[in-house]
């Protein structure tokens, strides 16, 4: 199975390691930086060798296949990874900033729920289970670019099912959860704990700042709140 080195380092974008399986344009290698997307956030593009990695996801048999278009990678060939590393920040940084969002719109509306999320580089957005008003994105923004000021930590954990907290603070979705073991949780210092799988940044201040520039419709599931960060947020 593919060694997942971005579940011990979000940070780290280089990497060295050897071939798998290489079959026109699909590439397996024994491990990789590339997040291969999940909970919402997409996946990871870069390079292999010099050459293009366009997309990365999860196998049929649990490894992660590299796209690499127009490559000639064998079995056993010694590769160097590339992450593309502006656009694995900005999906960091967005992903947390998506946490510390919808726990600040939870805030004013406690029976908001989470539909869908959705973190891109050209897109980011929660769908939530109702209606939401200007006012209140005001105040949770407020809220949340409060906390961003104050560098809180961002941390990923494991949690036993048995532990008080899972089922007292942490927000989850328990259809979305493993069968079986401990569950991967990110805090928000003590204002925010979230089942994820997704990859965050290590303090809210790498977020920069939180600005939702869009709330519209989103049918039956209720509400889609559009939001930037950072440089796009200040812009």
């Amino acid at each position: 199975m593919t060694e997942e080195l971005f579940r011990h380092d979000g940070y780290q974008f280089e990497f060295g390691a050897e071939v798998v399986s290489a079959e026109g344009d699909r590439v397996v290698l024994d491990k990789t930086a590339f997040y291969p997307g999940g909970g919402g956030q997409v996946c990871d593009t870069g390079f292999l060798n010099g050459v293009c990695v366009t997309e990365t996801f999860y196998g049929e048999d649990g490894n992660i296949v590299h796209i690499v278009p127009g490559n000639s990678f064998k079995k056993g060939d010694g590769v160097w990874g590339s992450v593309d590393w502006e656009r694995r920040f900005d999906l960091m940084a967005g992903h947390t900033g998506e946490h510390l969002l919808f726990c600040s719109l939870k805030r004013e509306v406690p029976d908001l729920e989470i539909v869908k999320i959705f973190i891109s580089p050209e897109n980011k957005y929660v769908i939530v289970n109702g209606e939401i008003g200007w006012e209140t994105v005001r105040k949770a923004l407020r809220f949340a670019n409060s906390v961003i000021s104050d560098n809180l930590t961002v941390e990923r954990v494991m949690m036993s099912r048995d532990d008080p907290d899972f089922k007292e603070k942490v927000r989850m979705k328990a259809e979305r959860l493993p069968e079986k073991g401990d569950v991967c949780i990110v805090e928000i210092g003590d204002i925010d704990y979230s089942a994820c799988s997704g990859i965050h940044v290590m303090e809210t201040s790498e977020i920069g700042m939180l600005f939702v520039d869009r709330i519209v419709s989103a049918g039956r599931d209720g509400t889609s709140v559009h939001f930037k960060v950072g440089k796009a947020a200040a812009e």
